[in-house]
């Protein structure tokens, strides 16, 4: 038996296999030593736990295999050149095939219709023309500039806007005035929480690098004659969306590990035909939130990913100062990545571990880096994943030492493993945006994400997600049957992971996330026209328990002296 058979046989007793391959069933789950009941497996999926049962109980193999399709293929149909598991029931591509197709001719296209042409400009159209919050908004234009402005202020004086469920941070209130970012102070807030002690320093560094680099687009479109309009929107610096519309669905495919995204917690729902405020988030569930996820608020260096990648997917540049792609050297780089799931991270999700639990019983070779960083960290947060491992090792049979280890992975070895395998995982953390998305897209790799980081966007992943080329996956057992599907498919692996390499490449360079920015803030400066007449207000004021003034505003530049104390000024007036 291969390697690929013990596989599939550990998808369905959902912990190793037996000795005579090499793998240690625990006493615990002997078909001969334990007639009982097994102990609780409620973490696994049912056709596991129901194919674990059979065997406690005294079923054969071959009995049990009606409760197991998988164990109905003989090894010949599930060997490495074999096509058995396309056949089994219910295995689809997936993704679809004709999308890819499509995108990847509209991403190699070089006229303007092209979507990486000038700097992405029709995908950041695309983002736009298909975001919620943006369509109710226009569908009622044009606004006057008090209605702009009135929804700009809820941003910053609704319920939820200052009281915050991790870290009380507070909003930007920030304006597009005569060609110029305008920064509005907010005074006399009244936050009902105190921040914990140096917290705000944190928040005051994001602040800064959302003003400037908003800054930096609004001073190029003027310098470049860019009419932007006149805007007006909020800002809030934290990990989570503020508006809700409507609650996530509760059990069955869920956004979260809980009854409810922990984001949503806590949060007011705003049910209505259009947004009650105007707010830029970092990241937003388009489904569930009126946020418009526009901004980027961490910074990656991602200047090492970039220079490996250029020397080994790119030629020299013909004259233009670019390099070029080349499909023969990804080809080349590709059938040299090892055909194994790679995921490091923190603790900062209890999903986390408990996914690299059930893969390293399904495949311990296939999923050999896919584990949890922090064993020895203390840390504010409760990041440290010693507990949880040993909980799951005594129910489960996993290793904890493997699936949570020491905080030893720098960032030069992180890249190469990064680089060196072709099935990534994008696991959510404390939020629902993704630091890593931007390497992995970077790598040239297959990108899987469960449901709730696929159902959230950041500003520049919706059309990926949209036509499923970032792959959803529900569970451990579904993700191990579409990395196996790709494992049989490598041409269309390799193919999507060069879609998501020249993504990566082409649209999260500083001078595209700029256009994306230019793009976004003239889409909010057709909104309104001063000179209509009479104001409508949009819906019913729910402003008027007013805890923060909103001050007149300091004209921001990206190249001035004093920068970030003038940012830092009007964001911290409330303090």
């Amino acid at each position: 038996m291969g390697i690929a058979l013990r596989a599939l046989v550990g998808v369905c007793l959902g912990f190793t296999t037996v000795a005579f391959v090499g793998v240690f069933i625990p006493r615990e789950f002997s078909r001969v030593e334990n007639k009982a009941a097994p102990p609780s497996y409620s973490l696994l999926s049912s056709p596991v736990r129901d194919y674990i049962e059979q065997l406690t109980l005294g079923r054969t193999a071959a009995e049990s295999r009606e409760g197991c399709p998988f164990l109905a293929k003989t090894p010949a149909d599930i060997g490495d050149g074999g096509s058995g598991i396309d056949a089994l029931p219910g295995v689809q591509p997936p993704i679809d095939l004709k999308a890819l197709d499509g995108f990847l001719s509209a991403i190699n296209d070089d006229t303007d219709a092209g979507l990486l042409t000038n700097h992405c400009e029709r995908y950041w159209d695309e983002i736009l023309d298909e975001n919620p919050t943006l369509i109710a908004l226009e569908k009622h234009k044009p606004w006057t500039s008090e209605e702009v402005t009135l929804l700009a202020n809820r941003g910053v004086r609704l319920k939820g806007a200052v009281r915050l469920p991790y870290h009380n941070r507070l909003p930007l209130r920030l304006s597009i005035t005569n060609g110029a970012l305008v920064c509005h102070s907010i005074k006399d807030c009244q936050p009902l929480e105190t921040p914990p002690n140096g917290r705000f320093a944190v928040e005051r560094i994001n602040a800064r690098r959302v003003a400037r680099s908003l800054a930096d687009a609004v001073d190029w479109a003027a310098n470049n004659s860019v009419n932007l309009g006149d805007a007006a929107f909020s800002i809030p610096v934290e990990d989570c969306p503020n508006f809700w519309r409507s609650k996530v669905p509760v059990g069955g495919d869920y956004i979260g590990p809980g009854s409810q995204e922990p984001c949503e917690r806590a949060r007011p729902q705003y049910k209505r035909k259009g947004p009650p405020a105007l707010v830029l988030s970092e990241s937003s569930f388009t489904e569930y939130t009126w946020d418009i996820p526009g901004v980027w608020f961490h910074e990656n260096d991602e200047t090492m990913t970039r220079e490996i990648v250029k020397d080994l997917y790119y030629t020299a540049d013909d004259g233009d100062g670019h390099p070029r792609f080349s499909e023969a050297l990804f080809a080349a780089e590709w059938a040299k990545k090892k055909n194994e799931a790679f995921f490091i991270g923190l603790n900062t999700d209890d999903s986390r571990v408990q996914l690299a639990c059930e893969l390293s019983m399904m495949d311990p070779e296939l999923f050999q880096h896919v584990f949890i960083a922090g064993a020895d960290v203390r840390m504010r947060q409760p990041v440290n994943c010693t507990d949880t491992a040993r909980e799951l090792e005594r129910e489960l049979g996993c290793s904890a030492s493997h699936i949570c280890r020491r905080n030893k992975t720098l960032a030069e070895e992180f890249v190469e493993l990064m680089l060196s395998t072709k099935y990534h995982l994008d696991l959510p953390g404390y939020g629902p945006w993704s630091h890593r998305l931007r390497m992995l897209l970077l790598s040239g790799s297959v990108i899987f994400e469960p449901p709730r980081s696929f159902a959230a966007t950041q500003f520049f992943d919706a059309p990926l997600k949209r036509r499923n080329l970032i792959v959803r996956f529900t569970d451990a057992t579904d993700l191990y049957e579409k990395i196996q599907w790709f494992r049989r498919h490598d041409d269309v692996a390799r193919r999507l992971a060069a879609a998501m390499h020249k993504i990566g490449w082409h649209c999260l360079t500083h001078e595209s996330v700029r256009q994306s920015l230019v793009m976004l803030l003239k889409r909010l400066g057709a909104l309104h026209e001063p000179t209509v007449g009479k104001a409508r207000r949009p819906g019913k004021r729910l402003d008027d328990d007013i805890r923060c003034v909103i001050g007149e505003g300091t004209p921001l530049h990206a190249a001035m002296d004093g920068f970030g104390e003038a940012a830092d000024e009007c964001y911290l007036a409330a303090l």
